[in-house]
């Protein structure tokens, strides 16, 4: 009788996915960080990665101000951090996956 794997494929995927998108956060928060406007440092220090449960999490900015550079203003024009960051990380997060399912699926 056929014996299904699926419940050894989805421990294995349960124990390497979380640690592919906890990467792939660090990854946008280094991104946003580095493309943030500094002119105290304020804003750039409160861009933070933050787990929500294993599976998801979110980068955000904690300074009031953080929004107005992302999208701009009628004074300021836009210098996006966020969105950059996160289609800069998303290739390599899809790539990362996909590993991880082939491993789980293989093993």
């Amino acid at each position: 009788m056929y014996k299904s794997r699926y419940p050894q494929i989805i421990a294995a995927l349960e124990a390497s996915v979380p640690k592919v998108v906890t990467r792939t956060g660090f990854r946008i928060e280094a991104g946003a960080k580095a493309r943030a406007r500094v002119k105290t440092g304020y804003m750039r220090g409160q861009i933070r990665w933050t787990p929500i449960d294993p599976f998801s999490g979110e980068v955000v900015g904690g300074a009031s101000y953080t929004i107005f550079n992302e999208y701009g203003t009628v004074h300021m024009t836009a210098q996006p951090m966020f969105g950059p960051a996160t289609e800069e990380a998303r290739p390599v997060f899809i790539e990362e996956l996909r590993v991880a399912i082939k491993k789980a699926a293989a093993a």
